[in-house]
Formats: structure tokens, C-alpha cells, sequence
């Protein structure tokens, strides 16, 4: 059993700027939504931020400033040309999501916005271990490097930073990167005190090292949390189309749970007997376009006719033969119907269907 001390990691890759900001965003989307771009290069009033979305990176950074004693932490991610603040925590922070400075008495002061890369402190963090060695082989584990430094305004590296500068609110940091499984630093999480020299000891940087892996863990859970939520709105939009209804998927709640509980009162069927996916790609095959211009005796005809060829699934067929006003007639409303539910199912304002032959 690998000891406390060495929270092992996938030794760093050498990548470029692009794969790093292709691997930060592979993450959950919704911590870049309401960011603040401040590119002043000073703060932005502490009455305008809020705490993160995600009550569990400000519960990661809560632990990190009150384990080490530090005024405050931060949790940050980077694209090729800004450090994202996602999250932010002193030792006394509320545990409570996008909570603004009227719901705790102390100030906040760089959550939810993103600076440059040039002007943050934290950019050193992320590439403090570009060069590697490869003798012990392109699999191996190291522990992630930690940056400590005692007075930031004195450090010649750091000292000509915004926010470094004498008279600021930083003196004392001491960060550790935060490093995807591809081994791609993506991130940094940090410590930050008001006073220089903070007392530090190796169980600090052993917990900081942990937290740092914590927030990688807790990235990738989101991820798939997201990626599943996807393929539940796909599959249901799927469904949708094949079987005629009509409700749009925005009404549909993204938890699996509520998908159920919308279909058992959409329509009755009980899951067990929704359609297979190779029934419904079989059903899409079998589904017949009629020509608008058609008489209503020939749409009545089409109609009876088409209880024997539109759907080779039973359940389906037998839905559509009882309800044939469910039968799409045009292909403007084939792809007018299609369009919505994909739409729907991948979250888009709009969605445009264009012919191959231009």
C-alpha cells in the first residue's frame, strides 16, 4: 500500500497550449457560463462576485485555507490565454452555491472571473514542471510539484504581477497544479495569505496534493455525469420521433429518474416496452414520406396502407394505425419535427437541416 505521504499522479505530458485548453474543456461547461473576463488588472468589487455553482469545489478550497491556516483558496482553470477562478473559499466561506456578499459578511475576491494568463500568479504553478525527464518511462507516477513562496512582493517571478504587486492582498502562496488522468496540467489550486512567511509544513503540502487529486476526481465524475445526461436526452429524443409525441424535450427534466416518470405518463407504455435500438433504426427505415398535394381520399388510402409498411416495430405500428393523424405528411414536417427533437436533445438554440447537393 502506497504510504499517505505520496499522492501519486500520471507523470506530466509536454503539451501544447491547444491540448491543454481542448482537456479544460472537456469538463463540466456550466463553470465558464456566467465568468467575468477582467482584463484591468484589478480586482472586480467584491458586491459583484459570487461563490462557485459547484458547492463542492468551494467545500475543496474551504479545507485547503483552513488545514493550512492561509486567508484564502482558490481553485482555477486555464485556456490558452486566461486563468478561470471557479472556485474560492476562505475558512469560514458558506457552503452554499452562487451565494452573492449580502448572504456572508466577507468579501470575495476574484470567484467566478477570469484574468490573464500573463497577469496571474498561478500560470508558474501550471507549468513548474514542463521539462521531464523520461528514464523511468512515459507510464510513470510522480508527485505533483508544490510551489511555495514566501513573500510574493519580494519574489522577482512574481513580483511584477497585478496582483502581486506591494500594497495588494497577497503576500504569502503556495500552489499545486491540478493534472488531469492524460497527464495534462489543466488547473491550479492555491493558498493564498495576507501576511508573508505562513508557517508550512510537508503535511500541508501532502493535503494540497490531495485536494489537487480530489478536484481532478471530482471533474471527471461531473463529465460523465454530463455525458450521460446527453445520451438519456438523445435516446429519449430518438424515441420521440419514432413514436409520434409531440411534447418537446425542453419540458422533459435531465434526471434520469423524472425521463421515467415523463414517459410512464406521456404515453402509459412501461419501459420495459419501449422499442430496442435496433427496432426504432429499423422503424426510422420503414417510414414512408407522402406528397402534400395528395386528395383526401389518396391520404386515406396512404393512411390504411401504411398500417401494414410505415413501422415494423408492433408497439409502434399499432400506435400509429389508431391515431393516423400522428402520420407526418410532408418532408417539411418530417424535418421540422426532427429538428426540434435534436435540438432539444443536445441543448442548442437552433438547428438548421441543409441538403447535400447545396
Amino acid at each position: 500500500m502506497a504510504s499517505p505521504a505520496c499522492v501519486q499522479v500520471p507523470k506530466k505530458s509536454i503539451v501544447s497550449e491547444a491540448t491543454r485548453e481542448r482537456e479544460t474543456f472537456r469538463y463540466d461547461d456550466s463553470l465558464f457560463t456566467n465568468v467575468r473576463f477582467n482584463d484591468t488588472g484589478l480586482p472586480v468589487p467584491s458586491n459583484e462576485l459570487s461563490t462557485s455553482p459547484d458547492v463542492i469545489l468551494t467545500a475543496l478550497a474551504r479545507l485547503a485555507a483552513s488545514q493550512t491556516g492561509a486567508a484564502r483558496s482558490m481553485i482555477s482553470l486555464f485556456d490558452q490565454t486566461h486563468q478561470y477562478i471557479i472556485a474560492e473559499a476562505s475558512s469560514i466561506t458558506p457552503l452554499i452555491p452562487s451565494l452573492g456578499q449580502d448572504g456572508h459578511p466577507e468579501t470575495l475576491w476574484h470567484c467566478g472571473t477570469a484574468i490573464p494568463r500573463s497577469h496571474s500568479a498561478c500560470e508558474s504553478t501550471l507549468c513548474s514542471d514542463e521539462i521531464q525527464s523520461d528514464a523511468s518511462g512515459p507510464k510513470a507516477n510522480h508527485d505533483l510539484p508544490v510551489i511555495v513562496v514566501d513573500d510574493v512582493t519580494l519574489d522577482p517571478e512574481y513580483s511584477t504581477k497585478p496582483y502581486c504587486r506591494p500594497g495588494g492582498a497577497a503576500r504569502f502562496y503556495a500552489a499545486v497544479p491540478i493534472r488531469t488522468d492524460r497527464g495534462v496540467n489543466i488547473g491550479v489550486i492555491c493558498v493564498i495569505h495576507t501576511e508573508p512567511s505562513l508557517p508550512w509544513e510537508d503535511s500541508h503540502s501532502r493535503l494540497m496534493r490531495e485536494l489537487s487529486r480530489a478536484v481532478t476526481e471530482h471533474l471527471e465524475t461531473t463529465s460523465l455525469k454530463s455525458h450521460q445526461r446527453r445520451s438519456e436526452r438523445k435516446s429519449w429524443g430518438l424515441t420521440s420521433f419514432v413514436e409520434g409525441n409531440t411534447a418537446p424535450l425542453s419540458q422533459v427534466s435531465s434526471t434520469g429518474r423524472e425521463y421515467a416518470e415523463h414517459e410512464m405518463r406521456g404515453d402509459g407504455m412501461a419501459r420495459s416496452r419501449r422499442p430496442k435500438v435496433d427496432d426504432l433504426q429499423q422503424a426510422l427505415g420503414g417510414m414512408s414520406v407522402r406528397n402534400s398535394t395528395a386528395t383526401a381520399d389518396s391520404r386515406t388510402t396512404n393512411a390504411l396502407h401504411t398500417k401494414e409498411v410505415i413501422m415494423c416495430d408492433p408497439q409502434a405500428r399499432s400506435k400509429f394505425a389508431h391515431d393516423p393523424s400522428q402520420l407526418l405528411q410532408t418532408p417539411r414536417q418530417i424535418f421540422s419535427k426532427a429538428a426540434s427533437i435534436v435540438k432539444d436533445s443536445i441543448e442548442t438554440d437552433g438547428l438548421q437541416a441543409l441538403p447535400l447537393n447545396g
